[in-house]
């Protein structure tokens, strides 16, 4: 604790330092964009998100113009170019003559820095305080990542599925880094969360509509997720009835910690229905594997599209965002869009 204490006291000192560089009016341009740069690719960028968003709004007017100053140094304007791009400013390539093509980064966040900040402390021009926050804030945010895995493992250990589902994949690890390539910010702890549990949630009932339980079993298991009623799991076979039993709990535990965090709640109904959606197409393909079907090549994609989990695990993602997390982004999510679809 008393680490995690100096560390959080020496942080908000260099983010103070580090906030001044960003908002000095001596600063031309291209000196806040490599800063921006910097920031983003040593992953501390979230830190000052309101400071860059209002500098790259006072320099996108004069993008133009910075691209006529720099017309010899390709690096400069491909960098203004990418750096726009990428927060979202309508910039299309017949503005950018001289721009190299970078496409945006793909790579996981806290990996990317972290290899980042190991080019950047050998770069001759850099900057020791910007460093040194980069540094720290890794060694912080890693910390937070470690507190929430042992919650998770003891989350797994506590509810103790292994003995009675040998068959299934343990993805524990796995599915919490997923998580942290999705958000990674200290923030979004509950989101995290709750993405990984439901990462396992989906992994066990993919092991068990595909590689375990018979047709019969299977029915009864789509029949109890479809009434979402732990009255149902009577119905079930012996070794289904943890799968069940922790299905429900795990979902209600969602709303538990949305409820004792004061987050939106009602989103937990929409992770519901995406669990409820999800065993409905497994059915399917159970029900083509009975009967020998062969499925035409639209008819595969429309129920893999459900199968592969994207939907549920975006609608997991969403929960716990706090007012990101509105009944419009959840209804929008619903509509299958060609983004989530192209995931």
């Amino acid at each position: 604790m008393q680490l995690l204490e100096k560390y959080s006291e020496e942080v908000e000192v260099l983010k103070e330092e580090v906030k001044d560089m960003l908002v000095l009016d001596h600063q031309v341009g291209a000196e806040k964009m490599v800063l921006i740069d910097a920031l983003e690719r040593l992953g501390v960028s979230y830190l000052f998100q309101k400071e860059i968003e209002e500098l790259l709004e006072n320099m996108f007017p004069k993008f133009e113009e910075y691209s006529r100053v720099f017309h010899d140094n390709l690096f400069m304007v491909s960098l203004h170019f990418r750096v726009f791009r990428q927060h979202g400013y309508d910039l299309s390539s017949e503005q950018v003559t001289h721009a190299l093509y970078q496409p945006l980064q793909r790579g996981i966040p806290r990996v990317e820095a972290r290899h980042y900040i190991s080019v950047y402390e050998k770069d001759a021009s850099r900057n020791e305080k910007l460093l040194r926050l980069a540094k720290i804030d890794f060694n912080l945010v890693q910390m937070l990542h470690k507190e929430e895995f042992c919650h998770i493992s003891r989350w797994w250990k506590d509810w103790d599925l292994r003995p009675h589902i040998p068959y299934v994949r343990d993805r524990i690890v796995e599915c919490f880094f997923y998580s942290t390539a999705v958000c990674f910010e200290p923030q979004y702890s509950l989101t995290r969360l709750v993405l990984t549990k439901a990462m396992i949630m989906t992994s066990i009932l993919d092991d068990t509509y595909d590689a375990y339980g018979t047709y019969e079993e299977l029915k009864c298991f789509t029949n109890a997720v479809k009434r979402w009623d732990m009255n149902a799991i009577d119905q079930l076979p012996k070794y289904m009835k943890p799968i069940y039993m922790a299905l429900l709990n795990v979902h209600d535990e969602f709303y538990q910690e949305m409820m004792a965090k004061k987050e939106i709640n009602y989103s937990s109904q929409y992770l519901e229905e995406a669990y409820k959606d999800l065993v409905r197409c497994y059915d399917v393909e159970t029900e083509w594997l009975k009967k020998g079907y062969v499925q035409t090549m639209e008819e595969y994609l429309a129920n893999a599209l459900v199968t592969i989990t994207s939907p549920l695990l975006t609608t997991a993602a969403f929960v716990g965002m706090g007012e990101i997390a509105t009944p419009e982004a959840f209804q929008w999510l619903q509509s299958q869009p060609r983004i989530l679809m192209a995931c």
